[in-house]
């Protein structure tokens, strides 16, 4: 027996083990929250459905038909297929009907084609939506309904999002550990089982961090480099799909040194391309003036220039009168920002964090270079909250009405990608050989690690029947 015992922690002490869990979880969580999720039950998915059909029809860049209105050319059945859900959202007395079910799946793709109206998703880059692409295209060559396109369009979407993150976790094992608990939130499982482009910027922001620790660590130059380039793309790409993003695309310039310094300027280098590249191309021709009643972004300008403080006031007061509903949208807040999970459930999985990055950070072992390794974490954090401010002065400037005390439109799950930077904490600091902090046994170190990997596993089978009860219950 005790055999047996020792010989199952050594396997669950295994990264990959601790992966293939992952990858497990996180395509079994995805389609059942396919499943259960019903249509267009995803903030904001009627526009990324939309904006789904109109690349797969080879429209990269949408159509601005006036200065406050861009969208698409698209079969005239897709808004009404929209529509069969409305009743849905933020009403939470209402459930799935068989009349809404029976009416959305008669539903036919016709030949005839509308205009329409796509404010919020034109401007977002198609590598966004590679999977639900891929899905669409699937459904097309099998002439599917729009009902079965939608569905295919997730689960082109889920496969894509986990295998991409399944690269970046095999590549990056020294942060593979913190990437995974971020991954494996209910709300980044929401996001990937979606049509929605959250996912894919999650995953591609893993990819972008892993390539980045590859090439420190890689000793091939011509690997180095191609891992630096793939590292930068995919930064850059994650910066196209939300320009505040644009900051943490510096983030390898925070291991600059005499000897990569060429591999760092080219990671973000190939970043700020992609970045220009689509906002010249994709978003430049395609935005509009569009904004909620009362906003205004050239008016709240002139509002900063006169009141430069008013910004960091409403900065401050947002954070302070909202920072429990960020904290909790950052876990999971479903449906169209309107399914709560019980509040233990958020304390639970608060917990679990803190636990997950006390443990990431205890693997430094030294400061080889205090005063070095000092600048570059400050460095880090000042990049972090650059980018929480530039996330909260954009919808100030594009969403928030001239003038008003507090920001309005941000939300917790745009921090997601923001707090994945974390993972570059520990190689900012050069490990160290201390005999004296070495533990006694290797048994001890196995154990250790076993221990974190079974309690990530836990987490994961929580997260899973979390998510079953919630939405069974929400909507069925």
């Amino acid at each position: 027996m005790h055999k047996i015992y020792i010989s199952t922690i050594i396997k669950l002490a295994k990264y990959k083990t601790l992966i293939t869990f992952y990858a497990i979880f996180s395509i079994i969580n995805g389609l059942l929250c396919i499943t259960l999720t019903p249509p267009f039950q995803v903030a904001d998915e009627p526009n990324h459905f939309m904006r789904v059909l109109q690349i797969a029809q080879g429209n990269l860049v949408g159509i601005r038909q006036s200065k406050t209105e861009s969208g698409a050319l698209l079969p005239m059945t897709a808004p009404m297929f929209a529509a069969s859900f409305n009743k849905l959202p933020f009403a939470p007395q209402e459930k799935v009907t068989a009349d809404m079910l029976v009416k959305a799946m008669s539903l036919r793709w016709p030949s005839s084609l509308t205009f329409v109206s796509l404010p919020n998703t034109v401007i977002y880059p198609p590598t966004s939506y590679v999977g639900a692409v891929t899905g669409v295209l699937w459904a097309h060559t099998l002439h599917a309904t729009p009902f079965g396109t939608l569905y295919l369009a997730r689960i082109g979407n889920l496969v894509t999002n986990v295998g991409v993150s399944v690269c970046a976790l095999l590549l990056s094992p020294e942060a593979g550990l913190f990437l995974v608990a971020i991954l494996i939130l209910p709300m980044s499982i929401s996001l990937m089982a979606s049509c929605s482009q959250d996912g894919m910027v999650l995953a591609l922001m893993a990819l972008g961090i892993a390539c980045t620790l590859r090439w420190l660590r890689e000793h091939n130059e011509q690997k180095r480099f191609v891992f630096a380039c793939i590292g930068g793309i995919s930064l850059g790409c994650v910066a196209a799909a939300k320009a505040p993003y644009i900051i943490m695309v510096c983030a390898p310039l925070l291991f600059l040194n005499r000897h990569n310094i060429r591999y760092a300027l080219a990671s973000c280098f190939n970043s700020f391309i992609v970045f220009f590249v689509w906002f010249f191309w994709g978003i430049r021709p395609t935005i509009t003036t569009s904004a909620p009643d009362g906003a205004s972004a050239s008016e709240q300008f002139i509002f900063i220039v006169h009141h430069p403080i008013q910004l960091i006031e409403a900065f401050f007061r947002t954070i302070y009168k909202s920072e429990k509903y960020f904290s909790q949208q950052f876990i999971g807040v479903l449906g169209w920002l309107d399914l709560n999970f019980p509040a233990f459930v958020y304390i639970l999985v608060k917990i679990f964090l803190i636990f997950i990055t006390l443990t990431f950070f205890l693997s430094v072992k030294g400061f080889p270079n205090k005063k070095l390794s000092n600048l570059r974490i400050s460095g880090l954090i000042t990049l972090i909250l650059s980018t929480i401010f530039g996330i909260f002065a954009a919808l100030y400037l594009t969403w928030t009405p001239v003038g008003r005390p507090v920001i309005e439109g941000v939300q917790g799950r745009y921090f997601l990608p923001v707090v994945m930077l974390v993972a570059l904490a520990p190689s900012l600091i050069k490990n160290t050989q201390d005999t004296q902090k070495l533990l006694p046994t290797k048994i001890y170190e196995i154990q250790k690690k076993a221990a974190v990997n079974l309690s990530v596993i836990i987490f994961m089978l929580f997260c899973y029947f979390t998510l079953y009860l919630c939405l069974l219950n929400r909507y069925w």
